[in-house]
């Protein structure tokens, strides 16, 4: 069957805001890359069409979605692309007879919403590969619909939901995504997110067995970890070398690396490889603060340079509030430890938490400078629906949302925690955030001495910009 993947219309400024809009990032989706390499072995005619990275509308996708006419059309989408995704499937229901299937977070946590729209003919979910194959094929055979595990569909205008498929447990049983169908040349990281080009994501590993109230992780993944073997880690990595001379890999597991002993056998490997190529992940603090030293220096001599940590909070409270699991003297810690070993530190915080006051907010800020990571970025926060706290608050908790759920992003304030009189008074600390940390002449005569490269120079100038705008 002629297949088409859909990474739906996202205006940067609608994802990011008008400040960020320049240098906000524009990345391949992975989860359409495995899906279509799963559907090209079972030798279907597949397609993955990126609007975003094309700088597509909606007009301009339903366009080239006419003319290659596709048998299937798939949909990837999130919380603040759903209301897109819609319009985006009712055009392409207007013009053509096609089938249309939804997946990705959103579907996968409210597939009797999503379903319930006349041009949406089914829903993926959980994980897509292996149930998007077994729909294609069923459709493509006039198979019996209710065999094929993980789907919602309509039967006589009443939605059915089969039986759940469980998770994959065979990561390495996957073919590596099919970055050959997505225009790569048109993809851009953050200026805090390379430190050499070409930069290319990946994935090691699936699923987070922490609870944070605010994460959606285990609801969309199980509260499980899976993860890939270390030779079929290290063989995508050479193949995304030699194939894409790649030189940095941004590792976007949602948590990288959770066992030491995997660790290390990663580690071992890439050193003796020899592969010109530099890497970042994903951590936490606790995990880290108990990491012996020895191994934050192998990961160092392996390539690692950045540690991407969702510190979230100067505030112990309002750490307990979302159930993170980590504790103030566990992020100092970790900083202490990662800074040892020469590996750079984004430090993501979250403002507006739930039980937050602009004063708890000055203890974050001023933490944040306390810590002094080369990065750190300031978010605020986002009851997504799914989420524990998302139920809090709806509940009577916390405080109140605001807005429409396509500014659920984590740019725009949506929840107004009860000790803030308003939205503007959540923008006015994410300004004073963002001021405070980068605009220190300590720290920026620290970054100055810190460009080794062009390369150094143009990320640091797109992202000081991008501070300014905010």
């Amino acid at each position: 069957m002629k297949v088409l993947l859909i990474n739906p219309p996202f205006p940067l400024e609608s994802r990011y805001g008008k400040g960020l809009a320049k240098i906000g990032a524009i990345l391949p989706s992975l989860g359409l890359g495995y899906i279509a390499a799963v559907l090209e072995q079972q030798g279907h005619d597949v397609k993955i069409l990126d609007s975003p990275a094309l700088d597509l509308g909606i007009t301009d996708t339903v366009e080239n979605v006419v003319k290659q006419r596709p048998d299937v059309v798939g949909v990837t989408c999130l919380t603040s692309n759903f209301s897109r995704c819609l319009v985006l499937a009712k055009e392409i229901k207007d013009r053509l007879d096609t089938e249309i299937m939804f997946g990705g977070p959103h579907p996968t946590l409210f597939p009797e919403q999503v379903i319930d729209n006349d041009y949406i003919d089914y829903v993926i979910i959980g994980e897509g590969e292996i149930t998007t194959s077994e729909l294609v094929e069923t459709l493509e055979s006039g198979g019996k619909l209710d065999k094929v595990k993980g789907i919602a569909y309509k039967d006589g205008g009443h939605m059915l939901a089969n039986e759940y498929r469980s998770r994959i447990e065979d990561l390495d049983s996957l073919p590596f995504p099919a970055r050959h169908l997505m225009p790569l040349k048109r993809y851009r990281p953050a200026p805090n997110e390379f430190k050499r080009l070409p930069m290319m994501t990946m994935i090691t590993s699936r699923g987070c067995p922490y609870s944070c109230t605010f994460c959606c992780a285990r609801r969309m993944w199980e509260q499980r970890y899976r993860q890939r073997s270390v030779d079929n880690a290290i063989e995508e990595i050479k193949f995304l070398v030699n194939e894409y001379g790649v030189r940095d890999i941004s590792f976007f597991d949602e948590l990288w690396g959770l066992r030491k002993s995997w660790i290390n056998e990663f580690c071992d490997r890439l050193i003796d490889e020899n592969l010109d190529v530099v890497w970042s992940c994903y951590a936490r603090a606790d995990i880290i603060s108990r990491t012996p030293r020895e191994v934050l220096n192998k990961m160092k001599k392996a390539g690692c340079w950045h540690l991407f940590f969702g510190f979230e909070s100067g505030n112990q409270d309002l750490l307990e509030n979302i159930k993170k699991g980590i504790t103030l003297q566990q992020i100092r810690d970790a900083v202490m430890k990662t800074k040892g070993a020469g590996i750079e530190i984004m430090a993501n915080f979250m403002l507006a938490l739930p039980g937050e006051t602009p004063e708890k907010a000055m203890e974050t800020i001023n933490f944040a400078i306390e810590l002094d990571p080369e990065i750190a970025k300031f978010n605020v926060t986002v009851p997504h629906p799914g989420t524990d706290l998302y139920e809090e608050i709806i509940g009577g908790k916390w405080g109140s949302l605001e807005g429409e759920k396509d500014k659920y992003t984590g740019y725009f304030p949506v929840f107004i925690p009860n000790g803030y009189k308003g939205v503007n008074e959540v923008e006015k600390i994410k300004r004073m955030a963002y001021r405070k940390f980068y605009l220190r002449p300590s720290y920026i005569l620290q970054r100055m001495l810190r460009i080794r490269s062009y390369e150094d120079f143009v990320r640091h100038a797109r992202g000081f910009l991008g501070i300014v705008r905010i």
